[in-house]
């Protein structure tokens, strides 16, 4: 039993563990008012996942240590997909053209105000898909024009998740990129019920000399994650049709749109750790395993 962790630009690792807890806050804020009636808000909530350890190998150990200290970022975090979810590799798509294919658009006007079927859209061709699901140095780039909004649009079939588990399963959805050389960059998801894009997450970044550095563009990592927005009745009723997800990443007007690399995660959640109890300098290691717990919790 093991649940899989890592970085967007790797293969998730699998570490085995004895036990798994998991916690979602919703944060409700409950207050009166002077007339005694009770107001209540709640926010999105968040996952919190707790790893227990029961003697682990000095090379799993070696492994999610290296992993969990070794950073280059203030906010870079990693993907979890937990227990049971991470038996089944219908939890990760790749964006190869069949299922889940890729759409590119050059228009006039913002593409977030339009219905997703008046975006004027052309499919990715065979290079193009290689390009965007193998992690190299080859990449899909949309160059800005003036007055014009440049993105793709994603469809990622979830029929073979829906057939592991159930739809009623499904509670988080993740898109994660790879590769950024203009701010800004924006994540949305079109709602079918409501047919408008729901915002997911927006990147701004103002140091244009590192969109000059092959290092920064070709690797930034973005990631859009989402749950049940607040107003919708289910992930899979309002932003699944067909068992497909249509998810649109934008930049804004005469910026340019470049992505290297593309990953879809259902029930993949972006975490960080917030407490490491396996790194125990002062007992000697016999060889039998390591022993701890980690805590990782959703940004």
């Amino acid at each position: 039993m093991g649940f899989l962790l890592g970085k967007s630009s790797d293969s998730l690792s699998t570490f085995e563990c004895q036990n798994q807890n998991v916690k979602f806050d919703s944060f409700p804020i409950n207050d009166r008012s002077i007339s005694k009636l009770l107001h209540n808000y709640q926010f999105n909530e968040k996952g919190e996942f707790s790893y227990d350890f029961d003697y682990m190998t000095e090379t799993e150990y070696r492994s999610l240590l290296y992993m969990l200290k070794n950073r280059n970022s203030l906010k870079e975090g990693f993907l979890l997909v937990p227990i049971p979810y991470s038996e089944k590799s219908s939890s990760i798509s790749l964006i190869t053209g069949s299922p889940n294919k890729a759409y590119k658009f050059t228009i006039t006007s913002a593409p977030w105000l339009k219905a997703i079927d008046e975006i004027t859209k052309t499919e990715l061709t065979e290079s193009e898909y290689t390009a965007l699901s193998v992690y190299d140095s080859n990449y899909v780039l949309l160059s800005g024009e003036s007055y014009k909004w440049n993105g793709f649009i994603f469809e990622i079939d979830l029929s073979e998740f829906i057939n592991d588990f159930s739809y009623k399963d499904i509670r988080r959805l993740t898109f994660v990129v790879n590769g950024m050389n203009d701010s800004p960059i924006r994540f949305f998801a079109w709602d079918y019920t409501h047919e408008d894009w729901y915002n997911i997450m927006d990147y701004y970044y103002y140091l244009d000399a590192d969109f000059g550095d092959e290092g920064f563009y070709l690797h930034k990592q973005l990631v859009g994650s989402f749950g049940l927005p607040w107003g919708n009745d289910s992930i899979y009723s309002d932003f699944v049709n067909g068992n497909k997800v249509s998810i649109m990443v934008s930049g804004g007007v005469g910026t340019s749109v470049l992505i290297q690399y593309a990953r879809f995660f259902t029930n993949g959640y972006w975490v960080m750790c917030n407490d490491l109890n396996i790194e125990n300098f002062s007992n000697a290691f016999t060889g039998a395993g390591r022993t701890g717990d980690i805590k990782l919790i959703e940004i």
